[in-house]
């Protein structure tokens, strides 16, 4: 029977006993944790740094290792991220992220017209999905 389940720093052992219990088929998915607050970018945002990192770095890392993976056959990479994250990355004009509030500009940079078309083509193909947290 299928099991799905969230590994963490504790994960070894809880998959050898998810083993004991005649799992026959586990998912694994790269995941990340979503920690905004813990670097500050050049307008001093911590929240705007986060995320500017992970729409300009970790997401098309992301998606670069999903086709390369692809490319080189075998087994897939997917990659699961937060529901906030992506809703933020696709709406990112009409999203605030900043220290001042919402009377202010985001401190966000705004993936293009291009990225945005990339990254809804990974989702298509599934390799980018993200849980309800």
């Amino acid at each position: 029977r299928p099991f799905w389940h969230s590994f963490n720093h504790a994960g070894i052992k809880t998959f050898q006993a998810l083993m004991r219990d005649n799992i026959s088929q586990v998912y694994v998915l790269f995941s990340n944790h979503l920690d905004i607050g813990y670097t500050a970018n050049r307008a001093g945002s911590s929240s705007g740094a986060v995320v500017d990192d992970y729409f300009n770095i970790h997401i098309p890392k992301a998606i670069a290792t999903a086709n390369h993976a692809r490319e080189r056959g075998g087994v897939p990479y997917k990659w699961m991220t937060h529901s906030w994250l992506v809703s933020a990355y696709r709406n990112c004009n009409s999203t605030k992220i900043n220290r001042q509030g919402p009377a202010f500009p985001s401190d966000v940079t705004c993936p293009s017209d291009a990225a945005l078309a990339v990254f809804e083509a990974a989702v298509r193909r599934g390799d980018i999905s993200w849980h309800a947290f």
